[in-house]
């Protein structure tokens, strides 16, 4: 019964539209109150342990990284450069898109906010220059969705947490996947793009290509400076040179960096970012990190109910009973 109404409660609220993070509060907290002799206090505790873990300092760091970088002028910089590369070719603007996604991906961790940023630019530019809206829109949505994947990845931390494991193995083990999507979205990209017929761009000369290279330079070295200092220097490499190797900083400290650079790139380099504008950013970033704090410690709270009633183990005893094919596992895991 408890089980029934933590659903339906949640899936109720989702469905009236409230928040996911007051979805998840509102459920957990009925069922403690109706179904879990525990007094309310535990819930207050549970949410305090919950976010109570270093790597989770990561969360807001990357966050106000993000919106210091699309306020400061990295996200249209990167833009730039692509465009002048690649967008002569057949659905050039989606693809010099998607590489910028990629790119900004690598560097704020946030899918919202590389959609925003990202898509923020393209998508009008797409459309002025003839795009479907909807090959615009479905192009840079799907392309901002790879910051799930490519390192430095909010969620792979999130995920990190709540099942104890390495959050610099996860960065590791989704670069090559992130990087294989970002060339199966071009791909997509290129073949409607011929379909459709969408009108090609001039090519840009190659002494624009260079200043585009320059000025996106700073914004480049970013990822380079976040993942190698997370990865480190190769301990084979480091032996050769005659240095020690191995990882430089945590992804927390990443993080922390990110934010230093992202704030000297934006306000004495590029001089895009103001004292009017890191407030904004500010208020902007501590409300993003307020939402996805609670969410975080509501999922865990959820979780917590749902491992007590070993719902978890009940399925996957039934799983593991049919005795199913390594696909066909891996495909029903996925759906439930």
């Amino acid at each position: 019964m408890l089980t029934f109404t933590l659903f339906g409660l949640l899936f109720l609220f989702l469905y009236l539209g409230v928040p996911i993070a007051i979805s998840l509060g509102l459920s957990v907290l009925v069922a403690y109150a109706v179904f879990i002799p525990l007094p309310l206090l535990s819930v207050a505790q549970k949410f305090y342990t919950s976010l109570d873990s270093f790597p989770l300092m990561a969360i807001p760091f990357f966050v106000l990284a993000s919106n210091l970088m699309a306020t400061g002028g990295v996200a249209r910089r990167l833009i730039n450069l692509c465009t002048a590369f690649v967008g002569h070719y057949t659905g050039g603007l989606a693809t010099a898109g998607i590489l910028a996604c990629m790119f900004f991906a690598a560097i704020s961790g946030s899918s919202p906010a590389t959609v925003i940023a990202i898509g923020g630019i393209m998508i009008p530019a797409m459309v002025r220059a003839g795009y479907d809206w909807n090959y615009a829109v479905g192009s840079m949505t799907n392309a901002g969705t790879l910051g799930i994947l490519i390192p430095p990845s909010i969620p792979m931390i999130v995920y990190a947490v709540a099942t104890e494991q390495s959050v610099g193995k996860l960065f590791m083990a989704g670069f090559a996947p992130g990087i294989m999507l970002g060339l199966m979205l071009i791909g997509a990209s290129y073949v409607v793009a011929k379909r459709r017929g969408f009108r090609l761009q001039d090519r840009v000369p190659w002494p624009q290509r260079w200043r585009a290279l320059r000025e996106a330079g700073w914004s480049v070295f970013m990822p380079v400076l976040i993942l190698g200092g997370i990865y480190g220097i190769p301990e084979s490499l480091a032996g050769y040179l005659g240095i020690e190797g191995g990882a430089i900083f945590t992804p927390t400290e990443a993080a922390a960096v990110a934010v230093v650079y992202a704030f000297v790139v934006g306000a004495f380099i590029h001089h895009e970012l103001s004292w009017a504008d890191i407030r904004r950013v500010l208020v902007k970033s501590i409300a993003t990190t307020a939402m996805l704090m609670f969410i975080i410690a509501a999922a865990m709270l959820f979780g917590f109910i749902l491992t007590s009633e070993q719902i978890p183990k009940a399925l996957a005893d039934w799983i593991i009973g049919m005795h199913l094919s390594p696909w066909v596992f891996l495909l029903v895991l996925n759906l439930s």
